[in-house]
């Protein structure tokens, strides 16, 4: 003869054991995911390149990381004082920074070239600072032509950003000098790198496509600091 009242204590000790295992599967991923959304919102984040404009620094299907404490409060979307227990300091020129298009609210990655009060000249795309010409390594010669010429000077609190490549570049030649508040963060590290157009996913459908992207790949720019 069955018990049934053992036969309902084992049905209520597995339905008890899959709660509890719900129960911590439901938690881990709730604290991974606040794990991840904290991490992108206040340390690093990720972008991928789209253009040619800081081409030779970055190329295009660069997969960049963006430090996103290091300009503590200054930076878009954050107007508070930053992560008090972590580093954090302003803009210097050269820096390569992600940053907000004040005219398509879509993320670009530039040069901070002139900083508050400093003196920029354009001239031939040779570049001066200060009336002092600067030698840009980052620049490769063919990079250098430039059709006009500009002379400005960057007012209290704002930046002024260039792409590497001035002849494919969108920036403050066009839109002017940004506040600090415009800035995402530094670019360090290119962390992956290929030539394909962003859709790995339909690339890797079968072993042929996986193949296929593997060779796409470019090793030699992996965890590439960037400068």
């Amino acid at each position: 003869m069955i018990d049934s009242r053992a036969s309902s204590r084992t049905v209520r000790s597995a339905a008890a054991s899959w709660l509890s295992y719900f129960r911590t599967l439901w938690l881990a991923v709730l604290l991974a995911s606040l794990c991840g959304l904290f991490v992108r919102t206040f340390l690093v984040q990720a972008f991928r390149v789209p253009s040619e404009s800081m081409h030779p620094a970055l190329l295009v299907g660069d997969r960049i990381l963006v430090n996103k404490f290091v300009f503590g409060g200054r930076r878009a979307g954050f107007s508070g004082s930053g992560l008090p227990w972590l580093p954090s300091r302003a803009p210097r020129r050269g820096d390569v920074v992600v940053l907000v298009s004040p005219q398509y609210r879509r993320y670009l990655v530039k040069r901070v070239i002139g900083l508050p009060y400093d003196q920029v000249d354009l001239e031939a795309g040779r570049l001066s600072i200060n009336r002092t010409s600067v030698e840009e390594g980052y620049v490769q010669s063919p990079f250098l032509l430039d059709d006009g010429s500009l002379s400005l000077s960057v007012p209290a609190g704002r930046y002024f950003f260039l792409g590497d490549h001035r002849s494919q570049s969108l920036d403050s030649r066009s839109w002017g000098t940004l506040p600090a508040r415009h800035l995402v963060g530094q670019a360090f590290v290119v962390y992956w790198s290929d030539t394909s157009d962003g859709a790995e996913p339909d690339r890797l459908k079968d072993t042929r496509g996986l193949f296929s992207w593997l060779r796409r790949c470019r090793w030699e720019r992996f965890m590439k600091p960037v400068r």
